[in-house]
């Protein structure tokens, strides 16, 4: 049981202001997330659309690209990305 009171002193050492930040983050972490996805939609509609599928900014990179990978059942999967180089 020496391992449970080590769980218990280590939680107790936290302090509000901790939890506090970390649930900030998480929360910043979702939103920023959020807006990347919307961006990451953007080009791929574009570029699904017949627009470039490149786009360069002054520090990045965005290439879209729209693999196919077989299921094992044969069937087709489409699945789109678009990544992000510098």
């Amino acid at each position: 049981m020496l391992f449970e009171k080590e769980i218990i002193m280590k939680s107790n050492d936290l302090t509000l202001s901790t939890v506090d930040t970390l649930g900030e983050l998480l929360a910043q972490i979702a939103e920023l997330t959020k807006k990347a996805d919307a961006i990451k939609d953007n080009i791929k509609d574009t570029a699904s659309a017949g627009g470039p599928k490149v786009v360069e900014g002054d520090f990045f990179k965005a290439t879209y690209m729209k693999p196919i990978a077989k299921l094992q059942t044969g069937k087709r999967l489409q699945k789109f990305t678009t990544s992000l180089t510098k």
